[in-house]
C-alpha cells in the first residue's frame, strides 16, 4: 500500500471533521500525536527534535502491537514516515502545538494556538479531545486599546488577533478658531460648528482645555461607535477596554455603550501581539473559569433531575444525541468500545481499543453538545465521565 498525501490544516471544525472522515472511511488504527512547539524564530531546532521524538514513539508502538496485520503495520510506518521533519521548520506565530494523525491510508496534522499536553498513543480512533476543548472554548472577544491620540480594536479569536481598525485623534477634522497661546486674543465670544465635526470656539488661553477635552470625547466617542457596529454585525461578545485609568474613565463618559466593557485592564508596556493576546485570554479565563460555570451548570441540572454519571446509560444518550454536556476528568484515560449507533459500552482494564473520553466527545459535539475537561479536584461527581442530559423519557 502507497503511503499517501500528508494533509494540513489548522484548528477548526473543517480540521476536525476531515479527521474523523479519514478514520471512518477506513476504520484503521489511528496515531494521534500531539507536539508542543516553541514559538516561532525561536529554537526552530528545538521543535524539530520534539517532532522526531513523537514520530520515533509511534515507530515503537507500532512495531510492538503485535495485534496490527503486517500489511497495515507497513502502511503506518510509511504514512509516518511522510511527517519526518526535512528541517528547522518555522512555525507561524500562532502555533503553540502541533496534532498529527496517521492511519494506514492518511496522515492530517492540524496547528493549534494552545500549548497542548504532549502525547502519541495508537488506538482504535483518532485522540481528538483536546482538539474539541480547544476549538469549544477558545472564546472571541474584542479588544479596544485607547490612549489621547490613538485608539486600536482587534477581534480575538482562535488564537488569532484580527485588527479591526486604528484610530488617529489627527485625522478627525477640528478647527482650531483662535490662537489659544496669544494672550491678545480675545475673551470667549461664542462657540459652534462650521460643518459636520468641526467646531469653532473664539476665546483665550485658558479655554484650549475646554477645546481639547471635547475633541477628546468626539474622538472617543467615533471609536466606540465603530465597535458597537462590530458587535451588531457579529453578534455580542465581551469586549476588553485597555488604557491607563483617566484615559477609561474619559472613553466611558464619551460612549453611549459604557456598559459593554465588563472587562478593563492597564496598558502593557513592551509586550508583542502575541504576548499581549496571551495575557489578555488568561486574564479574561480567571474572570470566568471554565470550571465556575460547569459547576453552576451541573447543580442547575441536577435540581432537574437532568444529570448523569453512569457511563452505559451515557453512552446510550450520546448515541441517541440527548447530551447537553459531557464532563471529562483529566489525566484519567479510560479504556474500552463505544459504538455511535446503539451506544453501547464497554470498559477494558488495560489499553486496548478506544479512549472512551474521547469518542464519546466526539459524539457528543457531533450531535450538538458541549465538552469539557476539569481536574479531579473541580469534577461535580466521583466518576471519570459524567454529563447533563436535554431531557429523559422512559425507554419503552
Amino acid at each position: 500500500m502507497q503511503a499517501s498525501t500528508t494533509q494540513h490544516f489548522t484548528l477548526s471544525p473543517e480540521s476536525l471533521q476531515a479527521i474523523h472522515t479519514m478514520h471512518r472511511e477506513t476504520r484503521s488504527p489511528c496515531v494521534s500525536m500531539l507536539v508542543g512547539l516553541d514559538p516561532a524564530t525561536v529554537e526552530r531546532h528545538a521543535n524539530t527534535l520534539k517532532l522526531r521524538a513523537a514520530l520515533k514513539q509511534a515507530r515503537t508502538q507500532i512495531l510492538g502491537d503485535d495485534s496490527l496485520e503486517q500489511a497495515t503495520q507497513q502502511a503506518l510506518l510509511a504514512n509516518l514516515k511522510q511527517l519526518e521533519p526535512t528541517d528547522d521548520r518555522t512555525y507561524d506565530a500562532s502555533t503553540r502545538s502541533v496534532a498529527m494523525y496517521v492511519t494506514s491510508s492518511d496522515a492530517i496534522t492540524v496547528a493549534t494556538p494552545r500549548e497542548l499536553e504532549p502525547m502519541t498513543t495508537l488506538s482504535h480512533r483518532p485522540f481528538t479531545l483536546p482538539l474539541v476543548t480547544t476549538l469549544q472554548h477558545d472564546e472571541s472577544f474584542y479588544f479596544l486599546e485607547v490612549s489621547e491620540k490613538t485608539q486600536r480594536a482587534c477581534f480575538v479569536t482562535h488564537g488569532q488577533m484580527i485588527e479591526l481598525f486604528t484610530l488617529s485623534i489627527t485625522d478627525e477634522p477640528f478647527a482650531l478658531a483662535a490662537d489659544y497661546a496669544d494672550p491678545r486674543d480675545s475673551p470667549l465670544q461664542s462657540h459652534g460648528g462650521a460643518g459636520a465635526g468641526a467646531p469653532i470656539y473664539h476665546g483665550h488661553a485658558s479655554k484650549k482645555a475646554d477645546h481639547d477635552a471635547d475633541r477628546l470625547m468626539r474622538f472617543y466617542r467615533a471609536g466606540s461607535q465603530k465597535i458597537f457596529d462590530h458587535l451588531k454585525s457579529r453578534g455580542a461578545a465581551t469586549v476588553v477596554l485597555m488604557g491607563v485609568e483617566r484615559q477609561r474613565v474619559a472613553f466611558l463618559e464619551s460612549s453611549q455603550e459604557g456598559d459593554l466593557y465588563t472587562v478593563q485592564l492597564d496598558p502593557i508596556e513592551g509586550a508583542s501581539p502575541g504576548e499581549l493576546r496571551e495575557h489578555l485570554e488568561r486574564v479574561l479565563g480567571e474572570r470566568a473559569p471554565q470550571h465556575d460555570r460547569v459547576l453552576k451548570a451541573w447543580e442547575r441540572n441536577a435540581a432537574r433531575n437532568l444529570t448523569e454519571v453512569e457511563l452505559e446509560v451515557i453512552g446510550e444518550r450520546a448515541a441517541q444525541g440527548m447530551i447537553e454536556m459531557l464532563v471529562v476528568r483529566a489525566d484519567t484515560p479510560v479504556w474500552g468500545e463505544f459504538d455511535e449507533l446503539s451506544g453501547k459500552v464497554s470498559v477494558h482494564k488495560e489499553q486496548k481499543g478506544s479512549e472512551l473520553r474521547d469518542a464519546l466527545a466526539a459524539r457528543v459535539v457531533e450531535l450538538g453538545g458541549s465538552v469539557h475537561v476539569l481536574a479531579a479536584e473541580r469534577m461535580p461527581a466521583d466518576a471519570p465521565i459524567i454529563a447533563t442530559l436535554r431531557g429523559r423519557y422512559e425507554d419503552s
